[in-house]
């Protein structure tokens, strides 16, 4: 969340009108979609994918975004 703000926060300082487009999907669909790409990094991705997702931070009413259902 803190690199999205920071990231509009510059594109805004620069006369930009940054918009949030929150692409989401359920953990299963997301896995299964890993789970058919090749090579070390997809490998990688699906081994940790519970850890990585913790890194993640849902958007929140605050940053005035726009959610895309893609399942």
């Amino acid at each position: 969340r803190k690199s999205r703000i920071e990231a509009k926060e510059k594109a805004s300082q620069i006369g930009f009108f940054p918009v949030i487009h929150y692409v989401y999907a359920p953990d299963s669909i997301l896995k299964e979609r890993i789970s058919k790409r090749q090579g070390a990094i997809a490998e990688h991705n699906l081994k940790h994918f519970d850890e990585i997702k913790q890194l993640f931070e849902e958007p929140d009413e605050t940053e005035n975004y726009i959610k895309i259902d893609n399942y």
